[in-house]
C-alpha cells in the first residue's frame, strides 16, 4: 500500500499561532503565502532525515525547493519572508548595495546570505563573502545597463509619439491633398464660367455699343423733328394769330353790317308806317 509523505522544510517550524496577533489566522496567512510561492506546482525535495510513522505514514525532514517563474526558491528562506510566524535561522547581509531579486521579488537593504546568480553574465557568487568589488563592478554595469534600458524605452516612447505624430500628419496631408483637389475641380468649373461670362460680357458690349449708336441716331432724329415741329408750331402760332385777327375784323365789319342793318330795317319800318 502506497505510504502518505509529509515534507516538513529542515530547520523551519510555525510558532504558536495564539502567541501571534492574527492567532489562528496566522496559520491561514502561512499556508497561502506558501501556495504563492508554489504556485506552479512544481518541487524539488532533497531529504535529510526520514521519520516512518507506520506503514502507511512517513515524515521527510527536507530541503525544498519551490519553482516560481523560471526561479527556484528555497523554503529555508520563509523566516527571511514571514518573520514573526515561521522560526528559523536565517543568515541576513548587508546588501545595499547591491540590489538582490528573489523569486518572490526584490530584497533591500538586507538579503539572505548564500549563492546568487548574476543573470546577464551567468556569474555565481556567494554573500557575504564575495568578492565585492567584482560584485559592484557587476552591479554598476547592471545599473547603466538598466539605464540604457530606460533610455530606450523613452525613444521607443518618443519615437512612438513621432510615429503617432506623423500617421497624423500624413492623414492631414491626405485631407489637405483632398481639399486641394476639390478646390482645383472647383477652381476648373469656375474658370468655365468666368469664361462664358466674359464672352456674355463682351455680347453684352457690343449690344450696348450698337445700341448707343441707335440712340444718337434717335436723338439726332429727335432733334431734327423737335426742331421741324418748332417751326412748325411758330408758323401755325403766326397763322394762328393772323386768324385772330382777320376774325376780330370780320367781326367789326358784321357789327357795322348789323348796325346798318338795323339802321335800314329802322328806316323801312318808319317808311312803312308813314
Amino acid at each position: 500500500m502506497p505510504a502518505t509523505i509529509y515534507v516538513v522544510q529542515h530547520g523551519v517550524r510555525m510558532v504558536d499561532p495564539r502567541k501571534t496577533v492574527l492567532g489562528p489566522l496566522a496559520i491561514d496567512l502561512v499556508t497561502d503565502r506558501i501556495r504563492e510561492i508554489c504556485r506552479q506546482g512544481t518541487a524539488m525535495v532533497a531529504p535529510v532525515d526520514i521519520i516512518v510513522i507506520n506503514a502507511t505514514t512517513q515524515v521527510w525532514i527536507s530541503d525544498i525547493y519551490c519553482q516560481v517563474g523560471n526561479n527556484w526558491f528555497w523554503l529555508r528562506l520563509l523566516p527571511y519572508l514571514l518573520e514573526g510566524y515561521v522560526i528559523g535561522d536565517v543568515e541576513v547581509v548587508n546588501a545595499s548595495r547591491l540590489h538582490i531579486v528573489l523569486p518572490v521579488g526584490p530584497n533591500w537593504p538586507f538579503a539572505p546570505a548564500g549563492w546568487y546568480i548574476y543573470p546577464p553574465h551567468k556569474i555565481v557568487f556567494k554573500l557575504p563573502d564575495t568578492n565585492m568589488t567584482l560584485l559592484a563592478k557587476l552591479q554598476g554595469t547592471e545599473t547603466r545597463m538598466l539605464a540604457l534600458q530606460a533610455e530606450l524605452a523613452n525613444k521607443t516612447a518618443q519615437l512612438a509619439q513621432l510615429n503617432a505624430t506623423a500617421t497624423q500628419l500624413n492623414l492631414t496631408v491626405a485631407q489637405l491633398n483632398a481639399d486641394l483637389a476639390g478646390a482645383r475641380g472647383e477652381a476648373a468649373m469656375l474658370a468655365a464660367e468666368n469664361q462664358r461670362l466674359k464672352g456674355r460680357l463682351e455680347e453684352l458690349n457690343i449690344t450696348r455699343i450698337r445700341l448707343e449708336g441707335e440712340v444718337e441716331a434717335y436723338k439726332s432724329q429727335l432733334d431734327t423733328l423737335r426742331t421741324a415741329v418748332t417751326a412748325q408750331l411758330a408758323q401755325l402760332t403766326a397763322e394762328n394769330q393772323a386768324l385772330k385777327a382777320q376774325i376780330a375784323s370780320m367781326n367789326e365789319t358784321l357789327v357795322k353790317l348789323n348796325e346798318a342793318y338795323a339802321s335800314q330795317t329802322a328806316q323801312l319800318r318808319t317808311q312803312l308806317e308813314t
